[in-house]
C-alpha cells in the first residue's frame, strides 16, 4: 500500500508526528446480558515517528502483515476486522490529537 501525507498549517506548532498502520479485530461472545465485546489490536506498522523539526510531507510503502484477516459476518459470534491509518500529532499549547482513518483491504488477484 502506498502511503502519502501533506502537513498543512502552523508547521512550526509540530512537536511530534507519529503514523501507523493500525489492523484490530472485534469478536462478539456470549448471549444476552452476558454479550460482551471483545477488541484486540493484532498488528501496528510504524510508519514515521518525527520529532520537530518535521517533514510537512512524505511517502512510502507498507507492507500490510496479515492481509488474509477478513470479517466474518454472523448473529451472535460476528468476527470484524478493522485496518486503520493512525496519525498522531503532538503541538505546542494544544491539546495532542489522535486520528484514526480506516480502510479496506482487499484479496489480491493473482
Amino acid at each position: 500500500m502506498k502511503l502519502t501525507w501533506l502537513i498543512e498549517g502552523r508547521i512550526e506548532k509540530l512537536q511530534r508526528l507519529r503514523i501507523d498502520v493500525l489492523g484490530t479485530e472485534t469478536v462478539f461472545i456470549g448471549r444476552g446480558k452476558q454479550r460482551q465485546k471483545v477488541v484486540n489490536e493484532f498488528a501496528c506498522v510504524p510508519v514515521v515517528d518525527q520529532s520537530a523539526p518535521v517533514n510537512v510531507d512524505g511517502a512510502t510503502h507498507v507492507t500490510i502483515p496479515d492481509p488474509t484477516k477478513v470479517t466474518v459476518p454472523g448473529g451472535e459470534s460476528a468476527y470484524h476486522v478493522e485496518w486503520a491509518v493512525r496519525i498522531r500529532e503532538e503541538i505546542a499549547n494544544w491539546p495532542d490529537s489522535d486520528v484514526r482513518f480506516p480502510f479496506t483491504v482487499a484479496a489480491s488477484a493473482q
